[in-house]
């Protein structure tokens, strides 16, 4: 007979999920329940190893510069540009590449556009244009612009935004 579970019971069952999961990442074996309601098989559970491995683990997200909330969750990324843009493939590379490096995982959504009234309709900001989340990445997202795009990276003008441009303000917006 298979029993209902309620909300309550569901919110419990998922914490004691996460916790055996948590255990097991840090390398404690959680101790197992037997049929008859007694506990074999447990180990000692050991605080501070578990705190060491758990502080090793939340450092590990830091340095990675993506907040732990966000990481291992997925986001929305759309790539904009028009065909005859020198830099869209170039750019496009470096983006992969920045998702790749601080370990991101993406659908990129390419969307070409094809003329100025497009442009105005979708907020275009020049070719090439990245926007997480919704958001451009260099904080334009007033106006449209139907031209190629120009970036001012370390005060350095450029067409294509370099990979560790694209990571810095991946990390901005993920936080």
């Amino acid at each position: 007979m298979v029993g209902y579970l309620g909300p309550e019971m569901l919110n419990r069952l998922s914490a004691l999920v996460i916790v055996v999961s948590v255990l097991f990442i840090c390398g404690i074996n959680p101790p197992l329940i037997a049929s008859n309601g007694g506990v074999r098989n447990a180990s000692r559970f050991d605080e501070k190893e578990f705190t060491s491995k758990l502080m090793a683990m939340l450092q590990d997200l830091n340095q990675s510069g993506v907040s732990p909330q966000r990481a291992g969750k997925r986001i929305n990324v759309e790539f904009l540009y028009f065909k005859s843009c020198p830099a869209y493939k170039q750019a496009l590379k470096n983006l992969r590449e920045a998702l790749k490096g601080i370990n991101l995982e993406a659908d990129i959504i390419l969307t070409v556009v094809n003329s100025e009234e497009e442009a105005v309709r979708i907020g275009f900001q020049g070719s090439p244009s990245i926007r997480i989340n919704g958001k451009d990445i260099d904080g334009q997202n007033e106006g449209y612009s139907y031209s190629c795009r120009l970036y001012n990276i370390d005060g350095k003008t450029t067409v294509t935004p370099s990979k560790e441009f694209i990571e810095s303000r991946l990390r901005q917006l993920l936080r």
